[in-house]
């Protein structure tokens, strides 16, 4: 069953979240492809941090959203075709690695005696596989 979003606090918040909606992405892809914790950007996505600019401006530069807009809200994209193109340039993980990466953290898991839903298992092996 998928998690219940939490509401937007902000206006910069809730263009955050357009975002990542209009590239169809999750958190965590996003914030992978940002460089930077989830954490970090649920807090941002859910208006409980204000981003530094930093945040601000590699998210506009990689994402190829209109810095402008997420600032102030005008335009969303400055090259719509171009923020498609970004969100597509993840790179595809081999399958039967991830599959031995999912593996490891379940039996990791499993050792420890710590239940875990199979959508962490799979959260955890790719991020396992960004720190390869």
């Amino acid at each position: 069953m998928a998690k219940k979003e939490i509401e937007s606090k902000t206006a910069l918040a809730k263009r955050l979240y357009l975002i990542r909606a209009s590239l169809l992405l999750s958190r965590y892809l996003i914030a992978v492809h940002l460089g930077i914790n989830k954490a970090i950007y649920d807090h941002a996505e859910r208006g409980t941090i204000f981003p530094n600019a930093e945040f601000l401006v590699v998210l506009s530069h990689k994402l190829k959203v209109n810095l402008t807009w997420l600032v102030t809200g005008n335009e969303m994209f400055s090259d719509m075709a171009k923020a498609k193109v970004a969100s597509l340039k993840l790179q595809a993980i081999p399958v039967g690695l991830m599959k031995k990466l999912g593996h490891l953290v379940y039996m990791n898991y499993r050792d420890a005696k710590i239940d875990m839903l199979s959508e962490y298992v799979v959260e955890f092996a790719a991020e396992l596989y960004g720190k390869l």
